[in-house]
């Protein structure tokens, strides 16, 4: 009787629900919420980040760009220069590109066809166009690259927006100054993610003054621009070299490096495909600041991960000496074991409770 009590004491139950029932609760309300978590470890990996890095264009704001602006610049005509900018421009997958497609279509100008295409990710994209005029569109940074004198140009009066510039044959032809829009909780996000002791830092290829104007508009401290997909790929490598875990939350093709790199990766609905395949997390809603709720739903978990395997541990501890000293007879041993893993499964649940607070 003593031998049966102790093999029903030491059923494994608990201690084989303790992790299982914590994560398949967390995925299960995060999922409800509209986070996607890709594998139990990552919700381990979420817990421990130390520095979250940010994308701008289409994570931190919607990748919705508008023209704010147009100038022309030389002999060139505003219908000339727009519409050799759409026909490079076409090429491209970028938000950036699509807006300066259809500002040309809002002023009744297609797309001509273009070949000899050619881009710089982070910096900007060349073509030639059917009458053999080399366009460049993109940074001022591509632009002094590419020989194209711009100095007279190189203030914006608008720090808020994005400038792409624009050379034919290799003389600046024009500017577009573009706007976005911050994505719903973007300024809370970061608050939350700040308040959870995780430093936040923005990292884009956009121009420097449109990153640093979002950065200090969200409350974030530490932004750098004009960075290529390489760049951001050593700086996580870098930060990493310091022995931090890193969150990296992009959208694009240029942020799939970044993604993959990174300790844990973050994407978004809507994103490239490429985006969405090198990432841990997918957050299927419109409301980014959903990321410091899973990041909040990965530290609850941990802490019910390790309630659940405490208290496995000290049944066995208690239950086992008393059935082997013959004060547990099997009835009562059979319900102590059925308790506890019960108390586990609804201490998991405790998850299922979890509430975002946008």
């Amino acid at each position: 009787m003593s031998s049966l009590s102790v093999l029903l004491i030491a059923c494994p139950c608990a201690i084989g629900l303790a992790i299982p029932a914590a994560v398949l609760a967390a995925c299960s309300r995060s999922a409800s919420l509209g986070i996607i978590f890709r594998g139990g470890d990552v919700i381990e990996r979420l817990s421990g980040v130390k520095v979250a890095l940010f994308d701008k264009t289409g994570t931190i704001t919607l990748g919705q760009p508008t023209v704010s602006r147009f100038d022309c610049y030389g002999e060139h005509t505003e219908a000339d220069v727009m519409q050799g900018a759409a026909s490079v421009e076409q090429a491209s997958p970028h938000p950036l590109s699509k807006a300066i497609v259809r500002h040309a279509a809002d002023h009744g100008l297609l797309p001509e066809p273009c070949g000899g295409f050619s881009s710089v990710p982070g910096r900007g994209i060349s073509g030639f166009l059917a009458d053999g005029r080399h366009v460049l569109c993109g940074s001022l940074m591509f632009m002094r690259e590419s020989g194209v004198v711009t100095e007279e140009y190189a203030r914006f009066d608008d720090d808020a927006a994005t400038p792409v510039l624009i050379s034919i044959d290799d003389r600046l032809a024009g500017r577009y100054m573009l706007l976005d829009q911050l994505r719903k909780g973007a300024q809370s996000l970061v608050t939350a993610l700040q308040a959870a002791a995780v430093d936040v830092r923005l990292i884009s290829g956009d121009d420097p003054s449109a990153v640093n104007r979002v950065a200090r508009d969200i409350g974030i401290v530490t932004a750098f621009g004009s960075m290529t997909p390489d760049d951001k790929l050593s700086y996580i490598r870098s930060v990493q070299g310091d022995g931090k875990t890193v969150l990296m939350v992009g959208d694009g093709v240029n942020d799939a490096p970044a993604l993959a790199a990174a300790t844990v990766s973050c994407s978004l609905v809507g994103s490239s495909d490429i985006a969405m395949k090198n990432a841990d997390i997918i957050n299927i809603s419109e409301d980014i600041s959903l990321i410091a709720t899973a990041h909040r739903i990965s530290l609850a978990t941990m802490i019910i991960i390790k309630q659940n395997l405490a208290w496995a541990f000290l049944y066995n501890l208690i239950g086992i000496p008393l059935a082997m000293s013959g004060r547990l007879t099997p009835v009562y041993a059979a319900v102590a074991m059925t308790t506890s893993s019960l108390l586990v499964s609804l201490n998991s649940l405790r998850l299922m409770r979890f509430k975002h607070h946008g």
